[in-house]
């Protein structure tokens, strides 16, 4: 084959391939336009809204209504938000047969059925910006949610994580989110940190209150080092004490924010005042933990992703030996206590005592449990 047929083949082949790449982008193209939404058109968003409902394409319904940025609304919520409406049960048997403007972002729709029932709805939108339009359904959600978690805990709402921009607040107890815009209607949130995972079911309204979500300590294993952990820490401060050892062999025990006046506290003080007798003629000695058990009425909690607060109820014995005698009465009580501890390497530390008679509170009398 000469050279002027090899040039009309290449000429030939390159109008085909031309031909096919047109179509394919036509049909591929009309399909995409087919589908998108108008946004800058009022009239056609107000139609391809009310033909989604018709069709119950929630998913779709749901593109075309405004929600304020990082909002957490999703097309279940949509569904749920639709069946409020009057027109629920009998928009899919209609058609459209009119779209009157009565404003620029107010439209009535009518739509008949085929024995011509009427129905009218009423739809407004918001100008987002200049000429991008979004239906106005606000009612399907619940703006400024504001809740609380266990600080750095990872959040998830309807398996959506949400995202640390919206952490708003955090301190050493909790960290603090601010929701622009929640629907309105049954979410799911899961709760994660290293030392447990929640989820719990909540429906959202409207409220000034930051929602606190705490998180039980479910896990038995560290709650029964931390039993162990506060019971040899009482025991051998005690000991301690009635030894006369130096308070600074026992600050191993609390963390470093604590110091040294802070602890003669618990440990001078306090031993001192449960350890004198009411009279001259005795006095109350060996104090001991000997049980530790969970407290059933308030559960232990995590406060953050290295810090608890443990619930307990512990039994203290001790004796009360009279002068000169060589018998001691046992004494015991049953009581509920809490305390804060730190997480720190495989043990604790005590990070806060919120509950100070742990330390200078006895009476044979008390029975929580």
């Amino acid at each position: 084959m000469n050279n002027k047929g090899n040039k009309l083949l290449i000429i030939v082949a390159v109008l085909l391939f031309c031909i096919i790449c047109f179509f394919i982008y036509y049909f591929f193209f009309s399909s995409l336009n087919k589908n998108s939404i108008e946004y800058y058109n009022p009239r056609s968003m107000v139609e391809g809204y009310v033909e989604s409902l018709i069709n119950k394409d929630y998913k779709k319904a749901i593109k075309y209504i405004y929600l304020p940025d990082n909002s957490y609304v999703n097309s279940k919520d949509f569904e749920e938000y639709i069946k409020t409406k009057y027109y629920y049960g009998i928009i899919d048997k209609m058609k459209i047969t009119s779209i009157i403007e009565e404003e620029p972002t107010l439209f009535n729709i009518v739509l008949n059925d085929n024995k011509d029932n009427t129905l009218k709805i009423s739809i407004n939108l918001i100008e987002r910006t200049i000429n991008d339009y979004r239906i106005d359904e606000s009612d399907i959600y619940i703006t400024d949610y504001m809740f609380s978690v266990p600080k750095n805990t990872n959040v998830f709402i309807d398996n959506y994580e949400v995202r640390k921009e919206l952490l708003v607040r955090t301190s050493n107890d909790d960290d603090i989110y601010l929701i622009p815009a929640i629907g309105a209607f049954k979410k799911t949130f899961k709760l994660v940190n290293k030392l447990s995972t929640k989820e719990t079911d909540v429906i959202p309204s409207n409220s000034n209150d930051i929602i606190k979500f705490n998180v039980e300590l479910n896990n038995d294993e560290l709650k029964d080092k931390a039993y162990s952990f506060i019971k040899n820490m009482w025991n051998n401060m005690y000991s301690g004490y009635s030894k006369k050892d130096d308070v600074s062999n026992y600050m191993k025990y609390f963390d470093e924010s604590f110091d040294e006046s802070n602890v003669k506290y618990y440990y001078s003080k306090s031993f001192k005042k449960i350890s004198t007798g009411l009279t001259s003629i005795g006095k109350f000695q060996n104090y001991k933990i000997t049980n530790i058990v969970d407290n059933l009425e308030e559960p232990s909690l995590i406060i953050s992703d290295e810090l608890i607060n443990v619930s307990f109820g512990y039994t203290l014995s001790w004796k009360w030996k009279f002068n000169g005698a060589n018998s001691a009465v046992k004494m015991s009580m049953n009581r509920y206590s809490s305390i804060v501890l730190k997480i720190q390497d495989d043990s604790f530390v005590v990070y806060e005592v919120p509950d100070v008679g742990l330390f200078n509170y006895t009476s044979q009398y008390t029975r929580d449990f």
